[in-house]
């Protein structure tokens, strides 16, 4: 394996970190849809955060949206949130907003109000980051 320059393996963490609640601004950076094809991944690059999170600022986040189910069929929740970042960036009503192009978001500023969800999963607690409400920056 080479050595990686300037890497300090001991401050880096393989535990998925959370993001506290509250407003962030982030810079959509790309979009791209997940190896399986069952989610759409919105990377992000964090501008402003909350007092408590502001380490995390120039960071990148990724919002993995679900849209579809593992037995192949479409989830509206995961197409209704596309949707909010769409109107979001372009207004409601646009010709943009109504796209199934998410490419057009890239470089677009959006604030988002972010929110921990704990869910049970096969008998295990589990939390996730989830995105309460987002508009333009």
């Amino acid at each position: 394996m080479p050595i990686i320059e300037g890497a300090d393996m001991a401050s880096v963490s393989t535990e998925r970190e959370l993001l506290p609640e509250g407003s962030y601004t982030m810079t959509i950076k790309e979009s791209e849809l997940s190896e399986d094809g069952r989610s759409l991944i919105i990377k992000h690059r964090i501008d402003t955060a909350p007092d408590e999170a502001q380490a995390r600022v120039g960071q990148e986040w990724w919002n993995w949206i679900n849209i579809k189910a593992n037995d192949g069929k479409v989830n509206e929740i995961g197409f209704s949130q596309i949707k909010k970042y769409l109107e979001a960036v372009f207004g409601k009503g646009s010709s943009e907003s109504n796209s199934n192009d998410t490419d057009p978001l890239n470089g677009a500023s959006v604030e988002l109000y972010i929110v921990q969800k704990s869910y049970k999963k096969d008998g295990e607690d589990k939390t996730v980051n989830n995105v309460k409400r987002i508009t333009k920056a």
